[in-house]
């Protein structure tokens, strides 16, 4: 049990946080709404339980669900991406967007969305190494008309989406090595789009196929070192690097 549960209500949704730390709870007072949720969406743990003797100290993390989204000794860092989580979801997309379950990294203004996962599998330290900035949140949210990704400010900030430019994609892994037909690749992105409705999904279909007519995505690596050496030529063949 979390010594501090909120549910706060953003873009039409009830969310439910639990947290170790008063100054989060202070921070998402303002969304606050009268409903207990359940169960618990997020969690950010700031300060983890001391281990038992011999133990490795666990280090803070953020979490959706049992899945952890960040890892850090940095605490700002953490609180920080869970305020841009919380602000994707008050961001729907618009007229030519999409918002995927993808997480940008960046390098000379260009990003490459990538699953979590493959994120998770290479060091901070690599990536700093390298330039690359890793951008943890659960989706992204792509202009597919401007060739832009919009990265959400955090919840609370009242400043405009930060604009790179989309240099291309990656699919969760998969055990194959076929390359993708333009109409699979469409159909693979459309599994990741996160705001579907009966609305919007013939526009969102288009989006998708514009996204793929821009850039063929491909499966991520299945290993570490497979996600290293890609990404370097990945945003190398997009001038980032």
């Amino acid at each position: 049990m979390w010594p501090h549960l909120i549910t706060i209500g953003v873009g039409g949704r009830a969310i439910a946080i639990g947290t170790d730390s008063p100054e989060v709870m202070a921070t998402l007072e303002p969304w606050r709404i009268d409903h207990v949720g359940e169960p618990t969406d997020y969690c950010l743990e700031l300060s983890p339980a001391a281990p038992g003797a011999g133990q490795p100290r666990p280090l803070p993390g953020l979490y959706h669900g049992s899945t952890a989204l960040a890892r850090s000794r940095d605490t700002a860092r953490l609180t920080t991406t869970l305020l841009r989580v919380l602000s994707s979801h008050a961001r729907p997309a618009g007229d030519h967007q999409v918002r995927l379950a993808l997480m940008p990294v960046v390098r000379g203004g260009v990003a490459i969305l990538l699953p979590r996962a493959s994120i998770g599998a290479v060091p901070d330290r690599w990536l700093l190494a390298q330039g690359i900035e890793a951008v943890y949140t659960v989706s992204s949210l792509v202009d597919t008309e401007s060739a832009l990704v919009l990265i959400d400010p955090p919840l609370g900030r009242d400043e405009e989406p930060r604009a790179v430019e989309f240099g291309g994609w990656w699919l969760p892994p998969r055990y194959r090595d076929s390359e993708l037909s333009p109409g699979f690749a469409v159909a693979e992105g459309m599994t990741l789009v996160t705001d579907v409705t009966a609305l919007n999904a013939a526009s969102t279909l288009r989006a998708v196929a514009r996204l793929v007519e821009r850039a063929q995505p491909v499966f991520a690596p299945t290993i570490a070192e497979g996600v290293k050496e890609n990404l370097i030529e990945a945003l190398q063949r997009v001038g980032a690097g």
